[in-house]
């Protein structure tokens, strides 16, 4: 009876090692538990702060953005104010040519936009235009000679006439 004692005692000491074992064991699952709950909570906290973060970014780009299209526009209006002085200097210095201001406009954007072409041809018509407008200035500052019969100045009339229709000149009756 004495083995049997003893085999209940360490029995009853094994029951207690197991109690106490399990007691700790629950006792860990708990602080476990806790700090699972509490890493929770943290990783919670850190993922709600990234997305705020994100937030920012997303809407600072957007800003960025925002600010870089309006100096992209800003750049490109003062092109276009760049571009219209030096039109305007441009023709103010074709009108002193004594080009009207529509013809000057048209050659100057030509000369800016760099259509030399366009240039050219408006500088050609221009200048046909003055050489023409010179010699019916010439023509009609001419004065019939004196003597003539008036058949002689009809017949010098009508050959003026016959001359500025070839020409393209405009026909003056005085």
């Amino acid at each position: 009876m004495e083995e049997n004692k003893n085999e209940v005692v360490e029995t009853t000491e094994d029951t207690k090692v197991e109690e106490t074992k399990t007691e700790e064991v629950k006792k860990e699952d708990s602080e476990s538990a806790k700090e699972i709950e509490h890493l929770k909570k943290l990783l919670s906290k850190a993922n709600s702060e990234a997305a705020d973060y994100k937030k920012q970014l997303r809407s600072k780009m957007s800003e960025d953005e925002v600010k870089a299209a309006e100096n992209e526009a800003l750049l490109k209006e003062l092109e276009e104010y760049k571009t219209e002085k030096k039109v305007a200097e441009a023709s103010k210095g074709l009108m002193t040519w004594g080009l009207d201001s529509a013809k000057a406009d048209e050659m100057a954007r030509s000369l800016v936009d760099g259509d030399i072409t366009s240039f050219l041809a408006g500088g050609k018509e221009y200048f046909e235009t003055v050489s023409q407008k010179a010699i019916a200035d010439a023509m009609d500052k001419q004065k019939l000679s004196i003597g003539k019969t008036p058949e002689k100045a009809d017949v010098d009339k009508a050959k003026d006439i016959e001359m500025r229709k070839i020409m393209g000149l405009p026909i003056e009756t005085k």
